[in-house]
């Protein structure tokens, strides 16, 4: 039981389209996802805050694919339970690994990165930010 109804919140232009075309192959690319855990619904200063992570993300050059906030909406697909969890989630790619390794040691230089780790963890539920890092698959349209 380990899923989330989310909504995009951003979708960017790399974003894939439903239906659209496929690149088939290995790819050196790597797909990151970070997701903060919060202690309440979704509020319209979580938004802003998703936002402005969103344009630090991108100062420090990620290119940022989308980002979700938590769905709020009954269950209607009672097979797969969701979690009951309120969530912001950014969806960002990279070129390979040492692009992304670049990437995290300039937030880690950002004063707007730990501005908004502060402001997260404010509004945190005291679970730890995931970060997943996926490597697309052959047939993925996220590359």
């Amino acid at each position: 039981d380990d899923a989330l109804l989310l909504e995009p919140l951003h979708l960017g232009p790399s974003y894939p389209q439903y239906g659209g075309d496929r690149v088939c192959g290995p790819t050196q690319s790597l797909v990151a996802i970070t997701v903060a855990h919060l202690a309440g619904p979704i509020t319209a200063a979580d938004r802003a805050l998703a936002t402005s992570v969103r344009s630090t993300l991108d100062e420090v050059g990620a290119e940022v694919v989308a980002v979700f906030i938590t769905h709020d909406a009954e269950n209607n697909f009672q097979v797969l339970p969701l979690r009951d969890e309120h969530v912001l989630a950014w969806v960002t790619r990279f070129s390979d690994d040492a692009a992304h390794a670049r990437h995290l040691d300039r937030l880690a230089d950002s004063d707007r990165w730990r501005d908004a780790l502060r402001r997260l963890a404010a509004r945190s539920n005291r679970l730890p930010m995931q970060h997943l890092r996926l490597r697309p698959t052959a047939h993925s349209q996220l590359r």
